[in-house]
């Protein structure tokens, strides 16, 4: 009687932390795709909004309003703010594709 009760105990335990596993597992491929999809979304807006002619617009116009400021330290600024978005757009792909390698081993 005290062993069936053991037993029962630990495939309750065995079965609680299967249906754990498949629930964090499903939850990580939402996270997966709802990231993709944000990725994605982020640089299509940034394709369709922000071309090399906006950018180029942009800084005429900046240029206008400050007549102290060059057209080379401008363009210095908006490299640098692309850079710096290409730079986490790698960011999170690597971390995306670390989380899969992890999956498959």
């Amino acid at each position: 009687m005290y062993e069936a009760e053991i037993e029962s105990y630990w495939n309750q335990v065995g079965e609680f932390t299967r249906q754990h596993h498949e629930n964090m597992r499903d939850l990580d491929r939402m996270t997966e795709e709802q990231v993709h999809d944000t990725v994605t979304d982020v640089v299509q807006h940034f394709e369709e909004n922000f071309r090399t002619t906006y950018g180029t617009r942009l800084s005429a116009k900046i240029a206008e309003q400050k007549k102290d400021s060059t057209s080379s330290e401008i363009m210095m600024y908006i490299a640098a703010a692309v850079l710096t978005f290409f730079a986490v757009l790698i960011q999170v792909t690597a971390a995306m594709a670390k989380r899969n390698m992890k999956k498959v081993a």
